[in-house]
């Protein structure tokens, strides 16, 4: 587990610190749901660690580190290490290294660090973005969402040119396409949803499957068609004239860009209104791109 052995003791100290509040703001549900959260996973002199207590602290990580502590080994791994820095911990605390000069610089630094960013984030969690908030930057950005031709591109995708041939013929004697394609396809990407590629437009494909698609009637099956993949038949089921998206075609991905646009404009407010209200001040002049993008900046 590079990600366990990877957590520095310091790390840890500071999730120690600020864990409980992170994952009460989270509202993170349970990672052991059937697990009784009073239920006391690990224990040392003085410190009793309980189930609840761990799912704060997968809460308080980053949405990679909980993607690799699902599991129930992981977890497990994931309790052992804590519990060896919670021990280590008392020894420095014993020997006073947290009266030490250099920590207490260090941990100060890493909570002005961690208090800003609780604080943007806070901030931030408070944006939403509204029907009208869509709306509006859909009309004002219509041109962005204009499409030309647009096919909806269905395959079936095999090994050989004479399997692919007897598809063919089975489909143009009245076999279900979507069906098909679930049981014979060798596309992992499409088979479970029939075969359905999308909605194509010119240079999403390679260029002979391309003016093969393009040149499809709605319903009509191809030949089969060869390319480094395998053997394709297609099938196209819809199509639009040049025109513009609509706003239900983009909705949630023009949602969750709304919203992170809107958060960084909140946390980027947040500084701006800080640093007037205590009179920040530099003592240099910044270039301009320095000004739009500061190095380490979060996106």
């Amino acid at each position: 587990m590079r990600f366990l052995m990877s957590l520095s003791l310091s790390a840890l100290l500071m999730l120690a610190a600020v864990f409980p509040l992170l994952a009460q703001e989270q509202g993170q549900e349970s990672t052991s749901p059937e697990a009784d959260p009073e239920e006391v996973v690990a224990e040392m002199d003085g410190y009793r660690l309980t189930q609840s207590e761990v799912d704060q602290l997968v809460a308080s990580l980053g949405p990679r580190a909980r993607q690799q502590l699902q599991g129930e080994k992981q977890r497990r791994q994931f309790i052992r290490k804590w519990m060896e820095v919670k021990a280590i911990a008392r020894e420095a605390e014993e020997s006073g290294l947290d009266e030490d000069e250099t920590f207490q610089r260090q941990m100060e630094l890493r909570r002005t660090q961690a208090l800003a960013d609780y604080y943007r984030a806070k901030v931030s969690q408070a944006a939403s973005v509204s029907e009208e908030d869509m709306q509006a930057y859909y009309e004002q950005n219509k041109e962005y969402f204009r499409h030309p031709r647009m096919v909806r591109l269905n395959s079936i995708m095999v090994g050989s040119e004479e399997e692919a041939r007897s598809i063919v013929e089975q489909l143009r004697n009245g076999g279900d396409f979507e069906k098909i394609a679930q049981v014979r396809s060798k596309d992992i990407r499409t088979r479970d949803r029939g075969g359905f590629m999308g909605w194509i437009q010119p240079g999403q494909l390679e260029a002979a499957m391309e003016q093969v698609a393009f040149g499809l009637e709605e319903g009509e099956i191809s030949e089969p068609l060869r390319t480094v993949q395998g053997w394709h038949i297609l099938m196209v089921d819809g199509t639009r004239e040049p025109g513009y998206l609509t706003i239900d075609d983009i909705r949630d991905n023009l949602a969750q860009q709304l919203l992170q646009l809107k958060q960084k404009e909140e946390a980027d407010e947040l500084a701006r209104r800080a640093s007037e209200k205590y009179n920040v001040k530099l003592h240099f002049e910044l270039e301009k791109e320095e000004e739009e993008s500061p190095p380490g900046e979060q996106q």
